[in-house]
């Protein structure tokens, strides 16, 4: 991973600052994207401290322009994307104070599809659409 840069949605808490964490500490540079501002820029000054390079990007990924804007803040910082580890999401229960996941049997089935999907669809339409432009700047110059 030495020199790869990875950006990680969701990346201020959870699996995403562990993931962050992890990518970090073999060689990564790290572009944290997450809406909890005050969490990001405490999992960045963690991640910095392991003299790993990283970059920390407010990021609703429900809203195109913000996922456009990390986009371009990344590659005006890097120069590349090796990588994407899409973590942001919504976890209802933890706001209910359940403890653990409920079983999967218990949820309902449309669970994935409404609170994952469109966050997953709207990232991806973006990413898609960024990566479209991106290539046709490149043939341009080529």
């Amino acid at each position: 991973m030495k020199g790869k840069v990875v950006i990680v949605t969701g990346g201020a808490k959870g699996i995403g600052r562990h993931a962050a964490h992890t990518l970090a500490k073999a060689g990564a540079k790290i572009v944290l994207a997450d809406a909890d501002l005050e969490r990001m820029h405490k999992t960045l000054a963690e991640i910095r401290s392991l003299d790993a390079e990283a970059i920390g990007v407010p990021t609703d990924v429900r809203d195109e322009k913000d996922v456009r804007r990390l986009m371009h803040e990344t590659i005006d910082r890097f120069d590349q994307i090796d990588g994407l580890i899409n973590d942001a999401g919504i976890v209802p229960h933890f706001n209910w104070g359940i403890p653990r996941w409920p079983r999967i049997r218990h949820l309902s089935k449309d669970f994935g599809t409404a609170l994952f999907k469109p966050i997953s669809a709207e990232l991806f339409s973006a990413l898609s659409t960024w990566c479209r432009s991106w290539r046709s700047v490149a043939r341009e110059i080529l």
